[in-house]
């Protein structure tokens, strides 16, 4: 079995992939994300390539192997029904649940997981709209299914309405930010304004008709569909 720290790794390697445009993770910015030095993480990054995680790239990066992938897919499921067990049964604000998950997830067993996800109805998506893989898929499959099909709000166009599907950032004060103004998923918003070299976005919520102001980096942690 793997240890929590390599879980954490192995998530941390999926969620720096996703955001390079060469598909690799780099080892400085994963050991911020961490918190460990940038030696601590090439020493952890070249042993778990060893063991057939990821394929680690000297000065260049890693990126996760089908086993890799394997292990990402099941600990992310077990984090967002945890998630969503502790909003739905246990009534915890949205803005608690990820931190309590973080350190449940390592705990659970897959016939723990798979009874949550019986109670809770087989949910398509956590309390901040992110999907919980189907445990019946490959792996592939599964990385597929995490990325969805949506994108971040500073891609929108001016003008145009879309429905939010997920909030990415699960920092506390943001979360309670994005709740209060009714920035949540399934919520209808329309671009008002989009002014990039001001580092500025503003939008119009449907469900209270205020229009709220956004930086472009809080809005990179809104993801959306544009409203058919």
């Amino acid at each position: 079995m793997l240890s929590s720290t390599n879980e954490d790794y192995l998530k941390a390697v999926y969620t720096e992939e996703q955001s390079n445009p060469d598909n690799l993770a780099k080892t400085v910015k994963l050991a911020e994300k961490l918190n460990v030095t940038p030696g601590s993480a090439t020493v952890m990054l070249q042993h778990m390539a060893k063991e057939g995680y990821i394929e680690y790239y000297p000065r260049k990066g890693c990126c996760l192997t089908r086993k890799g992938k394997e292990i990402v897919v099941n600990i992310l499921r077990k984090h967002r029904l945890i998630e969503l067990f502790l909003q739905k049964i246990m009534h915890f604000d949205w803005s608690e649940v990820h931190e309590e998950a973080e350190k449940m997830e390592h705990c659970f067993s897959e016939k723990v997981i798979n009874r949550l996800d019986e109670i809770l109805g087989h949910p398509k998506t956590d309390p901040h709209g992110e999907i919980i893989p189907d445990n019946t898929k490959s792996p592939e499959e599964g990385i597929e299914q995490l990325n969805g099909h949506d994108f971040p709000l500073v891609k929108a166009e001016k003008g145009s309405v879309y429905t939010i599907t997920r909030i990415t950032n699960q920092d506390t004060v943001f979360l309670n930010y994005m709740k209060k103004s009714g920035l949540v998923p399934g919520a209808s918003i329309q671009i008002m304004q989009y002014e990039p070299v001001i580092d500025f976005l503003s939008v119009q919520c449907a469900q209270n008709n205020k229009i709220f102001n956004l930086s472009l980096s809080a809005a990179g942690y809104i993801y959306i569909i544009r409203k058919s």
